[in-house]
Parts: C-alpha cells; sequence; structure tokens
C-alpha cells in the first residue's frame, strides 16, 4: 500500500519496516509501523516509531486517556511529573500530543495526527536509553515531527 507520508531523519538512523502482526499492539488495525534506528547503537537500537492505524482518532487515543491527567488533578501527587495531554494543529490536522514522563527529567512523547479516517503516530522510544546516549536525541526527534508531512 501506498502512503502519503515524509519525513526528515538523523544521518545516524535508519528506517526499518516491520511486519504489524508482530510489532504493533493492534496488529488488526496498523497497516503501516516504521521504526527509526539508531545504527551506532549495540543494544536497544529503536529511537522511534510510526504508524498509520486505520481507526479514528479517538478510537487510537482511548486507551490513553485514562492515563493522561492535568496538572492539579486530585490524584496528581506533590511534585511528580504527571502524564498530560495537549490538542495541537499540525500541519493543519487535528493532533493529540500525549507527554508520559519516564523518569524525573526524561519524558516519552506520543503525537497522534488525524489523516483522514486514519491516525498516523509518531512516539519516541527507549527514551532512557536514548537520551543518555544522545544528548540531542529529543531535539532529533522534534526536528523529525516538524518534518513530517501528511496528505
Amino acid at each position: 500500500a501506498k502512503h502519503d507520508l515524509g519525513f526528515y531523519y538523523p544521518s545516524g538512523w535508519r528506517i526499518e519496516e516491520r511486519d504489524p502482526k508482530t510489532s504493533s499492539p493492534y496488529p488488526d488495525t496498523t497497516e503501516l509501523s516504521l521504526w527509526l534506528i539508531d545504527t551506532s547503537a549495540e543494544t536497544r537500537s529503536e529511537t522511534a516509531v510510526i504508524t498509520i492505524s486505520t481507526q479514528s482518532l479517538d478510537v487510537v487515543t482511548a486507551p490513553l486517556e485514562n492515563h493522561a491527567h492535568h496538572k492539579g488533578h486530585a490524584d496528581d501527587h506533590e511534585g511528580e511529573k504527571s502524564n498530560t495531554k495537549q490538542s495541537l494543529k499540525m500541519k493543519g490536522k487535528k493532533t493529540y500530543k500525549y507527554t508520559f514522563p519516564q523518569t524525573a527529567t526524561v519524558n516519552r512523547e506520543m503525537y497522534y495526527i488525524e489523516v483522514g479516517a486514519k491516525t498516523y503516530s509518531i512516539q519516541t522510544f527507549y527514551e532512557v536509553t536514548n537520551t543518555a546516549r544522545s544528548s540531542s536525541y529529543m531535539t532529533d526527534f522534534n526536528k523529525i515531527v516538524e518534518s513530517m508531512r501528511v496528505l
């Protein structure tokens, strides 16, 4: 299948397409599973994952809704970073960005973009390992997000 998707990525990374049946938690509704790999890494080389789901934005993000809270929420522990959700427009398309802290200083970032009846997503992966390996990891990830073209 042809997918209208384009993006730039760091020269030390490569793209690997994986079978959604083995690489996605939702194999029946995932039609594309692209992984970005740090070619210099010996272990945990995955840096980001891009997927295309045949399901709508609200259906795809429903499982995350239970985990995304806002600061000041009743169950927000004092001083603890909480999971957050932002509604954005990316390239004119409705987008949800989820930020889930992995440690006090490292976050998982997930973007879900509504493209017609489908949902495109890009998210960080092995954040603690990648941040330790490369000080520019989050900057590199954000450049990929900013460069994404979806039609």
